[in-house]
């Protein structure tokens, strides 16, 4: 049998707080402090005593106004909206002044009065100085709902699928799961599926024995096995051929293989993390994609939102680009309205497209101010259509708006369509939502080279993005 009322109401609210290890706080429905525990009070540099009566966001976030209207998720509002306990990840400043990550969660505490207060405890992630220069960055709502879903991922040890559109940070994000990961101290492999050839993939990935095939002269360690220990990260997972998905099942599950060429079934204690900008669902459903081989790799699955839906964090992101690519020498600064050039893009080629308009910026404005001119970047450009949480386009538009959902069957002729009418391959590839590599196959298959002088076929294939170039050209 629990404990009764009587028994509750007989211990001190002061003995209570001091049960949360953790820095705990009771908030009203003013935001006002009712009471806080001691690892509270140290974490944000004051008594208790002084805490007590003062508003959370004064406290916390050196801020008169609460967080919400800072573009934040505000928990508060969230528990005294719905009732509802709720979990999200704020920047903080600690008792030193420093920003902070911190994760909170709020639950409604209803008083034997009726009156409702809020519990509130935090759990510190790292100050932001603390974070390399390849870090997380930002506040978005968008951005905290993320690194919140990231968070629990790095407490986790089943296989992460990360989704999202080419250049939203997926690699970054499997960089901080990895190291806020217990596996931390071992190492992260990365292996881009689009950037080994097919008949090399199972000799990269597994290793081979010497003599295994025609060539090697040694035993080879492959980079599954270099990952003992820490964490495997499988880049552009969803471009994998099928003959290779088959090859990956029974490892992603048991950590089991064998090196080429040799009989013996070795073992690696690795984690798994996959990216993709594609729809796996999608392909699954038109036998792109194995079915058995999605279902292991998303044991976890985190969306890292396109840049066009956190664009409270482009200031952030710039200023931090700007210091990445002048830490030697002074750092120019952004002005009022290359900000404003910067917020009215749409970004289609999301944190890597501006990281090179930044770079450009940089080069061409010298020391000093850059402004909207030194962005070489058209604010008045058509939007990309939302990203409907993979990054693929959704279904039905052209020019701008979604496309059908691509089959198989229809994939070459479209890309033959666009090809057609001038875009380069790289443009093609974005409004697909494929790779680059998967529109040159395709264009490959449709433009074979013509005979040599001799009668037999050239080995080497015109790249077929100079043909789709040549094509724009003529027009």
């Amino acid at each position: 049998m629990g404990p009764t009322r009587a028994g509750l109401e007989g211990i001190d609210p002061a003995t209570w707080l001091e049960t949360h290890p953790e820095p705990f706080v009771v908030i009203d429905a003013q935001y006002t402090i009712v009471a806080a525990n001691r690892a509270y009070a140290a974490a944000y540099g004051t008594a208790p005593d002084g805490i007590v009566g003062r508003k959370c966001h004064e406290v916390s976030h050196r801020s008169d106004e609460p967080c919400h209207r800072h573009g934040e998720s505000c928990p508060h509002r969230s528990v005294y909206a719905t009732g509802q306990a709720t979990q999200v990840v704020h920047v903080h400043f600690d008792a030193r002044g420093q920003a902070e990550r911190v994760r909170l969660t709020a639950r409604p505490l209803p008083l034997a009065d009726g009156t409702i207060l809020m519990s509130e405890s935090v759990q510190r992630l790292g100050t932001l100085e603390e974070e390399d220069p390849g870090a997380m960055i930002g506040s978005s709502p968008a951005f905290s709902r993320m690194l919140s879903q990231l968070v629990d991922a790095a407490a986790s040890d089943l296989p992460l699928l990360l989704t999202g559109e080419t250049g939203s940070g997926k690699e970054v994000a499997a960089r901080y799961v990895h190291r806020h990961s217990r596996r931390c101290q071992g190492p992260l492999v990365i292996i881009d599926c689009t950037a080994i050839p097919d008949s090399l993939f199972e000799s990269e990935v597994f290793g081979h024995e010497k003599g295994a095939f025609t060539g090697p002269s040694s035993r080879r360690i492959g980079l599954a096995e270099e990952a003992e220990g820490g964490t495997l990260f499988l880049d552009e997972i969803g471009e994998l051929p099928p003959a290779m998905q088959a090859k990956l099942l029974r490892f992603v599950e048991t950590g089991e293989f064998r090196r080429l060429g040799s009989n013996q079934t070795r073992r690696v204690d690795c984690r798994v993390i996959s990216a993709t900008h594609r729809d796996l669902s999608d392909l699954v459903e038109c036998s792109g994609f194995r079915r058995d081989l999605y279902y292991r790799l998303a044991g976890l699955e985190v969306n890292v939102p396109p840049l066009r839906e956190r664009k409270a964090d482009i200031p952030q992101l710039a200023a931090a680009l700007l210091l990445e690519s002048h830490r030697s020498s002074g750092s120019p600064s952004l002005s009022e309205d290359a900000r404003t050039a910067l917020l009215a893009h749409d970004f289609p080629g999301n944190i890597r497209e501006l990281r090179n308009v930044i770079r450009r910026a940089a080069q061409r404005a010298g020391p000093g101010w850059i402004d909207a001119s030194h962005l070489g970047i058209d604010a008045a450009a058509p939007a990309l259509p939302a990203s409907t949480g993979s990054g693929r386009i959704a279904a039905g538009e052209q020019d701008g708006a979604p496309l059908r959902p691509i089959r198989r069957a229809g994939l070459s002729g479209r890309i033959g369509e666009l090809c057609g009418c001038g875009l380069s391959r790289h443009d093609i590839a974005l409004r697909l939502g494929i790779s680059e590599r998967t529109v040159y196959r395709h264009l490959a298959r449709r433009n074979p080279p013509p005979p040599s002088a001799g009668g037999e076929s050239e080995k080497k294939i015109q790249d077929p993005a100079a043909s789709a170039d040549s094509i724009a050209d003529s027009r």
